[in-house]
């Protein structure tokens, strides 16, 4: 399914640890790149297995210090190096710093801010500060767009479909419509016995899916310009709080203490089926969007990968 050249492929294993070594010197976190069965970093490996299609070939880059990820069936051949999660291409190894990172760690749990410290309050204000926002690194979308086939709004709209979803119209790429599919099946399957989940179906107000634009406040294009973020709207927000920045807007400089439970949050089944599909949840970042689920299967094997 996808084709993997080995780091390095010499008999001696004290100088296979010793270059493993010095990879993770270069790459920053360590806990990303515990061994799973190869010599390939445990991120790069759930990146690889997310998108089997691409067939990435990976190898050690020992003049840049670096893993190289080239879409082998592209013509011609696309390459991508790790640089730290951002995947940028050779020419702008030089300026990573600029970038910032688009593999990180999906967590298991919901942040809860009764458990939050003054500094992880000052930290979260400090990101979700508007000015720090339009300042902070931009992300970079070359990988995305080689996978996706959207390097121009022109190019991605090729690939939109509209499709019904648990009874609502809403437009994606053409690439999560079948995972999209299997959530729904799902969910259904949960509402026959499930009152939690027959509610969410039947409170559903509306699904906004592809849009070309970037996330407010910053220089990265939004998830949903790649259609693969899906917004998820129950009938008059059911009361609750559903995104930071709406709070954040009412002058509210404690929108990160705002508590859970007045906070929309969908039936934790439903979030558990869609992770179970490769889709993340807004609700569990520190700057939380909880109406907003986005497909990124790599992120969710890393989280599996490292478990195991």
């Amino acid at each position: 399914m996808f084709c993997v050249k080995s780091f390095h492929n010499s008999s001696n294993s004290v100088f296979k640890v010793f270059c493993l070594l010095l990879v993770c010197t270069f790459c920053g976190d360590f806990s990303l790149f515990a061994q799973k069965n190869s010599g390939i970093p445990v991120a790069i490996r759930a990146l690889m297995d997310a998108y089997p299609e691409e067939k990435l070939l990976v190898s050690f880059d020992y003049k840049k210090s670096d893993w190289r990820i080239t879409f082998s069936k592209e013509s011609p051949e696309k390459v991508f190096y790790w640089a730290d999660g951002k995947l940028l291409p050779e020419d702008l190894l030089e300026n990573a710093s600029d970038y910032r990172t688009l593999i990180y760690n999906y967590p298991d749990e919901i942040p809860n801010p009764k458990n939050f410290t003054e500094e992880d309050i000052a930290r979260y204000a400090e990101s979700g500060d508007t000015e720090n926002r339009r300042n902070a690194p931009a992300q970079y979308s070359g990988f995305l767009d080689t996978v996706y086939d959207s390097g121009s709004q022109l190019a991605m709209e090729s690939n939109v479909k509209t499709i019904t979803f648990l009874g609502k119209n809403v437009r994606v790429h053409r690439k999560i419509i079948e995972p999209l599919m299997r959530v729904e099946s799902k969910i259904k399957s949960l509402a026959k016995n499930n009152a939690s989940v027959q509610s969410f179906i039947k409170n559903l107000s509306r699904l906004d899916g592809y849009y070309w634009r970037e996330i407010r406040d910053t220089g990265s294009r939004s998830f949903h310009s790649f259609g693969v973020a899906v917004d998820i709207l129950p009938l008059g927000w059911a009361n609750k709080i559903m995104y930071w920045n709406w709070e954040k807007n009412k002058d509210n400089p404690q929108w990160m203490l705002i508590p859970l439970e007045e906070r929309w949050i969908p039936p934790l089944a439903v979030i558990a089926v869609f992770e179970s599909e490769g889709f993340i949840w807004g609700g569990k970042w520190g700057i939380w969007d909880n109406m907003h689920f986005e497909y990124r299967p790599e992120l969710i094997l890393l989280r599996e990968y490292r478990k195991g």
